[in-house]
């Protein structure tokens, strides 16, 4: 999941760059910036919520 990201319709600079830090999963744009907890996952799924 980490890494970085290219959504449709946005030029690759400006995708998600996504980093695992101390349990959490943040993505970060040009202007913004998400921090998820990590609730549960498994093989398939990844619960998180947003802090």
């Amino acid at each position: 999941m980490a890494g970085h990201w290219n959504w449709d319709g946005l030029p690759c600079a400006n995708g998600p760059n996504v980093t695992v830090d101390g349990g959490r999963i943040v993505f970060v744009t040009p202007d913004s910036r998400f921090v998820h907890l990590i609730e549960s996952e498994t093989s398939q799924e990844t619960r998180t919520r947003v802090v």
